[in-house]
């Protein structure tokens, strides 16, 4: 594999998380 399509997927991963994680945050008080 090579070593900028490792990095970008992992920079990909780290926006997902990311962007879930705000989701969550903003929205868990409307669902607990």
């Amino acid at each position: 594999m090579k070593p900028w399509l490792n990095a970008l997927k992992d920079l990909v991963i780290r926006m997902l998380a990311r962007a879930f994680y705000d989701f969550i945050r903003d929205h868990w008080k409307d669902w607990f």
